[in-house]
């Protein structure tokens, strides 16, 4: 079908249309067109072949008013760098934000969903005998789904409707132009009020699904979603929109103050949940957007609850007894022994003596009275106990001299006689010491057996997960039998930095302690290209190899690839773990391994800019690189068997780059904003000075360069 207005990412395939680029154009050395799918006032969308990766992508051409506006085509490429962490079953991928260099033009590479308009779907399916209710709450609750793992990612969707709703080939549902073609769109109607014409609306989405607080102009709040999602829902049950106006500002006050028709011919619990989440005011609506679809599919609804069952005339005087009964106990009991028992009792019998009677009251009256009579006789025997050993104190202190304590499952009780009621041994009240000492060392022998073998199961435990955790963490298993290793980093405090007469140290390398607290796991070698085509679908390297280190990778294309394994690894990997980019101090004392000298295997270098042999063993850098990255492994590894720490590609850290702290710092992870990011390492292309165990650099984290490249890290977050 063709795309209208250019808000949807391209599905099932309709009518072709030839526009700017024609059927066999290569865009960007890649994308090879093969039709065009849509059109309007934001671009183009093609559907074409990436060369690369041998898949079909959907292409969007930025309308040339947006791209020739700086200021805000820099607010849409820090857009796209956002949305494009979004990685969901029921979400549609960003995959690149491209820089056509012979057209002069910008492309957004997406994921092509085959498939088709959720309107088209409902409506083939009804035709085919399906239930179409059903197959709508089953597509919203995706939708709810896939929107509320995004707003955990602080993205808003920001113009959900149906066309921006696909449903593939299996069924299930895709969200189309995430955040990013809203804003697409708010961008070129600044543009059109810049350059003085009318009509422009900025505050992004489509006008009859808007919320009252996003027709205002306020952005990027999760109930907008919520309120967008309810008026497609409204849409897709009745087969028209909330609110019908003959023009545009007639709409605008329809959203703001009518309310629209109840449903009619479907549940009550659907009408209800759209009724709330098209409520005016955004804290009136649900509080997440699968609380909504709950509420559709009446699972907040409680169950009616049975009627209790009726008493027979005899069980009926039987209750009534002892509710008299138990409530003369209350009134009566003195004794100062059990009060705590008595009290819970007490609440016990307060919540339930007004209920109507029932077989299950009888029950619980029953209950009670046994409990109050087992009470009364124990403190009765208390009694008994008390008047045969008067001095309490005396049998505390003798127990104490000696080195004899109660189970600590005994603790807690007032005197020595309710610690002997609470073993069970009244026939002992007439001996009290001796048989109490007897009992006690008995106990805290056979306590202090189970203590024991309580920690040794535990222990085991504890080693089989730590086991079971190492396993699962150092052989991460990628699409396509490849192997992505890892080396178990133990906690530990190192100095960071450099000392003031290493040779070649650069002023931004201040000496500090930092002490790691949590252990982690950083690659063996440098994510390869086999590896990052296995995840990714693509290679973007200048040099190519399976084996060697990929390179052209951005700080984003680094932190996307950490996000997607994370998405493929989410049922495997131990709880509490994710893969990201090291942290500056992280990478730092991987690579030194225990070494305080410039280089990871314990020398210093020989030469400033020129061949330097102690490095030569354990790096590819500019005087033995040939000009080229090398195979990933080759040259010695440090102590804990990481490779090529030093030289062959530069490696992104997670940091921004900013000036070491004067004092001993725990588990850093740099300062909260700032411009460039952390790269480690040095490479094929650098000299000596650069390749030192503390020698980092500060990269744009847009930039791409072909000795630019990463290693993952996989750590803790709970």
């Amino acid at each position: 079908m063709i795309i209208d207005d250019m808000e949807t990412i391209p599905g099932k395939l309709g009518p072709v249309e030839i526009g700017i680029f024609h059927p066999g154009e290569i865009l960007c050395g890649r994308y090879e067109v093969l039709s065009q799918l849509g059109k309007g006032g934001m671009g183009i969308v093609y559907k074409c072949l990436d060369k690369t990766s041998g898949k079909s992508v959907a292409l969007k051409t930025l309308a040339p008013e947006l791209i020739q506006n700086h200021y805000e085509m820099e607010l849409t490429k820090d857009n796209f760098n956002l949305v494009s962490e979004l990685h969901h079953p029921y979400i549609a991928n960003y995959n690149a934000l491209e820089f056509d260099n012979i057209h002069g033009g910008y492309y957004l590479i997406m994921e092509f969903v085959d498939g088709e308009d959720i309107r088209y779907y409902l409506r083939r399916m009804k035709k085919e005998g399906a239930n179409p209710e059903q197959l709508i709450l089953r597509l919203l609750r995706q939708a709810a789904e896939a929107l509320d793992y995004a707003h955990t990612k602080k993205v808003v969707h920001k113009d959900i409707k149906p066309a921006n709703m696909m449903v593939d080939r299996d069924g299930n549902l895709k969200l189309l132009d995430f955040g990013l073609a809203a804003k697409i769109h708010s961008s070129m109607s600044m543009t059109t009020l810049r350059n003085g014409q009318e009509e422009a609306e900025t505050s992004g989405g489509t006008l009859m699904y808007m919320s009252p607080e996003q027709l205002a102009g306020k952005w990027d709040k999760p109930t907008m979603d919520q309120y967008s999602l309810a008026a497609a829902a409204y849409e897709l049950f009745s087969g028209h929109t909330p609110f019908n106006a003959p023009d545009r500002d007639s709409l605008k006050t329809s959203i703001r103050e009518e309310v629209p028709e109840p449903l009619e011919d479907v549940s009550s619990s659907i009408v209800n949940a759209i009724s709330k989440a098209l409520s005016k005011k955004p804290e009136d609506r649900f509080a997440s957007c699968t609380a909504f679809a709950d509420a559709l599919e009446d699972k907040t609804v409680p169950k009616p609850v049975p009627e209790p069952e009726k008493l027979s005339d005899s069980e009926l005087v039987e209750c009534l007894t002892l509710k008299i009964n138990i409530s003369s106990f209350f009134s009566s009991y003195s004794n100062e022994y059990f009060k705590a028992e008595r009290d819970e009792l007490q609440r016990k019998f307060d919540r339930c003596k007004d209920d109507p009677m029932s077989v299950d009251l009888l029950k619980a009256f029953r209950n009670i009275f046994a409990s109050c009579e087992e009470m009364q006789k124990n403190a009765g025997v208390c009694q008994e106990v008390l008047k045969k050993q008067q001095n309490l104190e005396d049998l505390e202190q003798f127990l104490k001299s000696n080195n004899i304590s109660f189970p600590k499952e005994y603790h807690g009780k007032k005197t020595v006689a309710d610690q002997l009621l609470g073993m069970k041994r009244y026939e002992a009240a007439g001996g009290v010491l001796s048989e109490l000492c007897t009992l006690l060392s008995k106990e805290k022998e056979l306590y202090e057996k189970k203590r024991k073998a309580e920690e040794e199961k535990k222990r085991q435990a504890e080693e089989a997960k730590r086991k079971a955790e190492e396993e699962a963490c150092r052989n991460i298993k990628l699409p396509g039998g490849h192997v992505l290793e890892m080396v178990q980093i133990e906690p530990g405090t190192f100095i960071m930095g450099s000392p003031e007469n290493e040779l070649c140290r650069c002023a931004d390398e201040k000496q500090h302690q930092v002490t790691l607290t949590k252990r982690f796991y950083l690659g063996k070698y440098p994510v390869t290209q086999k590896e990052y085509q296995a995840v990714m679908g693509n290679n973007p390297s200048h040099f190519k190899g399976d084996n060697l280190p990929v390179e052209k990778v951005s700080w984003y294309d680094a932190k996307r690839f950490c996000s997607k394994l994370n998405d493929l690894k989410r049922d495997e990997l131990p709880a509490g773990y994710r893969f990201d980019l090291p942290t500056d101090a992280q990478w730092e004392y991987a690579c030194r391994a225990g070494t305080t000298t410039a280089l990871n295997n314990g020398l210093n270098l020989t030469s400033e800019d020129g061949r330097c042999l102690h490095l030569d063993e354990v790096a590819w850098y500019w005087k033995n690189s040939d000009r080229k990255t090398h195979p990933v492994g080759q040259k010695k590894p440090n102590a804990w068997g990481l490779y090529d720490m030093h030289g062959n590609v530069y490696e992104w850290c997670n940091d921004w780059k900013a000036g070491y702290p004067s004092r001993a710092v725990t588990d850093p992870t740099g300062p909260a904003s700032g411009s460039r990011r952390v790269i480690h390492g040095g490479s094929w292309y650098s000299t000596a000075q650069r390749c030192r165990s503390a020698g980092r650099r500060g990269s744009d984290p847009t930039y791409r360069c072909y000795d630019v490249g990463f290693r993952v890290a996989l750590v803790r977050v709970d």
